[in-house]
């Protein structure tokens, strides 16, 4: 776990966004969505200095990893559906939204599992940890696939 908890912090500071994804948050945000961040991932901080360099910490109302679950999150893994709901319902709270009225927007199995669960609309974005599921991911029943955030419309997507 030790091992895994390091990628994101060594490495994020050398990460970027995918082409189009920060036009896309922009005019998210400009245009009335409260957007958060909820990874079952570790490092916050590492998360929130990636958002300043793509310039658009402005538009997420909160960021929260595995980090900010301190010592609960201790025996859990990465994957761990337990970390995901924890997550994403203090996100929750955080918007001060029903999770009716929000959509996951997630590159792994355990992001649709999570927007599931919680009565959310579920979009998969094929970047990520779905690029490697192929025709799997139809069995996951997300509400939409996008190849990319990049590719987000609020008025197809998340109304």
């Amino acid at each position: 776990m030790d091992h895994l908890d390091r990628i994101p912090r060594s490495y994020m500071e050398q990460a970027q966004f995918f082409p189009g994804t920060t036009d896309v948050i922009r005019t998210l945000s400009n245009g009335g969505m409260r957007l958060a961040i909820a990874s079952a991932w570790v490092a916050t901080d590492q998360t929130k200095c990636l958002l300043v360099r793509e310039q658009v910490a402005d538009c997420f109302v909160s960021v929260l990893t595995r980090d900010d679950l301190g010592a609960e999150a201790v025996a859990c893994t990465p994957s761990s559906l337990e970390v995901k709901l924890e997550l994403v319902q203090r996100s929750l709270k955080e918007l001060e939204m029903d999770p009716r009225e929000v959509a996951i927007v997630g590159d792994a199995p355990i992001d649709i599992q999570a927007g599931k669960a919680l009565a959310m609309r579920t979009i998969a974005v094929r970047t990520g940890n779905f690029r490697f599921l192929g025709n799997h991911l139809e069995a996951l029943a997300p509400d939409h696939v996008v190849a990319s955030v990049a590719e987000l419309r609020a008025s197809e997507h998340l109304t």
